[in-house]
């Protein structure tokens, strides 16, 4: 089983959002727990998940069994995020 951690970035996204948003986020953060799904993006160990339009973007370590919510986004921002973790 795998340890969920968030950064302070994506707690602060988190908080602003809508309680449907963050129940679904739950949702997932829940399933991630036990499997890894998700469209990598800089390498195997970078994913997003697509969320209601919006993605969720986070680092595995299947290693040590971690995962990190790194933020979460729309299309628009997808770039930047992406530019600040590589």
């Amino acid at each position: 089983m795998y340890t969920v951690y968030k950064s302070e970035i994506f707690l602060r996204r988190f908080y602003r959002l809508d309680n449907s948003e963050q129940q679904r986020i739950i949702l997932i953060e829940n399933k991630l727990k036990d499997f890894v799904n998700g469209k990598p993006l800089a390498g195997p160990w970078f994913l997003e998940k697509k969320i209601n339009g919006k993605r969720l973007y986070f680092i595995v370590d299947p290693k040590e069994q971690k995962r990190l919510f790194i933020d979460f986004g729309d299309k628009k921002e997808q770039q930047c995020i992406i530019d600040s973790v590589i």
